[in-house]
Order: structure tokens, then C-alpha cells, then sequence
């Protein structure tokens, strides 16, 4: 039995020598982008937040049962003037989490879960600067919560700009990915 594909003009849905439609992909054949869109972003980022949360919990019942209980106590004691007693752990844990995992992995858990991957303009790991810079939305979101309005603003806007610049930019970044030199890829094969 012969291979029925001899030459790549063989197999081409159109006749050899015409190129004005696009010899690859085949139509209705399914096309995976190099450059996962928000959405896959956001299903990241979702599963990360989850991740935090457990190792939050973990942290909470194990080391910091005291300062938790003592915060607890400060916040029934609060009057509601001045500013409100907050654990300020998290921002920690989460830079930690993410920039730790993207500096030796170039993924969270999350982006392992949905593969794609972080990588700088050389295809390599980014740098602790670089991952730094592009996960400095949450910081920036976290310091702009203490102020009543602009924080709530500022924590559901800037989300939402990330997902408009992502969605609109031909490598799907966002401005801090472009701040940043860097690229969110898939892992997947791309055909």
C-alpha cells in the first residue's frame, strides 16, 4: 500500500499552484492561537485565587491563629471611623506564590491546569523583575482598596483593562504584560 499523500500539493483542498485562498489551515479544520485569549487567563487566575485561599487557610490555622483572633477582636472593636484593621498577608503570599512560580516554572497552578505559560521575549523564564512588574496589578489594586471609592473602582477597572487589553493586543497582553516584555503562550501544540 502507497502513502496516498506524495507531495503537499497532493493533499492541498485546493488545485496545485493556488495560493489566493491559503493552502494551510484546511477549512473547518480547528486552529490553536499561540496566544491564549482573556478567558483562559481569567480561568487561570481563578484556580491561582483558589490556590492562595487554601494556602491562606493553612497559614491562618497553623501559624498565625493569634494575630488572626487579635485581628478579629480589633475589627468587633472598630467603630467604623479611621482606618479598618486588615491582614495585609495575603498581598504577601500571593506575590510570593506567583512570582516565585513563574520565576522557576514560568507557571502557576493555574496555568499549568489550563497550559499556558509566561515567557519573555527570548521564550525564556522571566526575571524576578519582570514577573514582578507583571503581577503588579494585585499590588496596585491592593493599595488603592484603602481609599472608599477609588479603591472600589480601582479594583473592579483594573481587571476589566487587562481583559479589554488582552482581548484587543495581536499577542494577547495586557499593559502589564507589556510593561513587563512579557508573553502569556500555550502549551498546547499549535497546528
Amino acid at each position: 500500500m502507497s502513502n496516498p499523500y506524495h507531495s503537499p500539493d497532493e493533499w492541498n483542498p485546493y488545485p496545485p499552484g493556488d495560493h489566493s485562498r491559503g493552502t494551510y489551515p484546511f477549512p473547518g479544520y480547528p486552529v490553536i492561537s499561540p496566544y491564549p485569549g482573556a478567558g483562559a487567563r481569567l480561568g487561570a487566575l481563578i484556580i491561582d485565587h483558589l490556590v492562595v485561599g487554601v494556602i491562606m487557610s493553612v497559614i491562618a490555622v497553623t501559624v498565625l491563629w493569634d494575630d488572626i483572633s487579635s485581628w478579629i477582636n480589633e475589627v468587633e472593636r472598630w467603630d467604623g471611623y479611621g482606618d479598618a484593621p486588615y491582614p495585609d498577608i495575603s498581598v504577601v503570599v500571593w506575590f510570593a506564590y506567583r512570582v516565585g512560580m513563574e520565576v522557576t516554572r514560568g507557571q502557576t497552578l493555574g496555568k499549568m491546569a489550563l497550559k499556558i505559560r509566561v515567557v519573555d521575549v527570548d521564550g525564556a523564564l522571566p526575571t524576578f523583575g519582570a514577573s514582578f512588574l507583571r503581577n503588579s496589578w494585585y499590588l496596585i489594586s491592593s493599595v488603592l482598596s484603602f481609599i472608599p471609592f477609588l479603591g472600589w473602582i480601582a479594583n473592579l477597572g483594573i481587571p476589566v483593562a487587562m481583559a479589554v487589553t488582552i482581548s484587543n493586543h495581536p499577542y494577547k497582553q495586557s499593559f502589564t504584560d507589556r510593561w513587563a516584555k512579557t508573553y502569556v503562550v500555550s502549551t498546547r501544540p499549535v497546528f
